[in-house]
């Protein structure tokens, strides 16, 4: 009877001792499982990385990088020469925008002077208030840089001497 007691006791103890060996091969199979992706992994994380690496370092992409680089220049290279002509364009036109005023107003000191001298040929000829009031327009013209005023009051002095 102790032998049928042991062996029904081993029967009934038997799926436990099972089910606990079964969930520790599980639980090492999982686990070398995931050990085996680790490494997987890495090694085509690993490949990858020194693949990219010979690919960088090969002949034509080392050929690719300098076309890529000497294009890169020349577009530089364009495009500061465009800007540099703008500049110089700019300070070209700045220049002959500065020799056109200082020519004008030579030509304005000029033809003021003229007509100050105009007037005093004609000074006997005319009144005192219209000499007075001709030599005000005269330094009036002459400080608003006013070419046009001045030409047309050269003509009325000259049509004044004229008389």
């Amino acid at each position: 009877m102790l032998i049928r007691l042991a062996l029904w006791m081993i029967f009934l103890s038997l799926p436990f001792f099972l089910v606990a060996f079964t969930l520790k091969l599980a639980a090492f199979l999982l686990l070398g499982a995931f050990g085996l992706l680790i490494l997987a992994s890495f090694a085509g994380i690993t490949k990858q990385f020194l693949d990219g690496f010979r690919n960088f370092f090969s002949a034509p992409q080392r050929e690719k990088r300098r076309v890529l680089f000497a294009q890169n220049k020349k577009n530089t290279t364009q495009s500061l020469f465009y800007f540099k002509r703008l500049q110089l364009d700019y300070f070209k036109e700045l220049q002959r925008k500065k020799i056109l005023e200082k020519n004008n107003r030579t030509h304005i000191d000029a033809l003021s002077k003229s007509i100050e001298q105009q007037l005093q040929s004609v000074n006997h000829l005319i009144s005192k208030d219209l000499f007075s009031q001709l030599q005000l327009e005269n330094r009036r013209y002459r400080s608003q840089q006013n070419e046009q005023a001045l030409l047309e009051l050269h003509q009325k002095i000259s049509s004044l001497a004229g008389k």
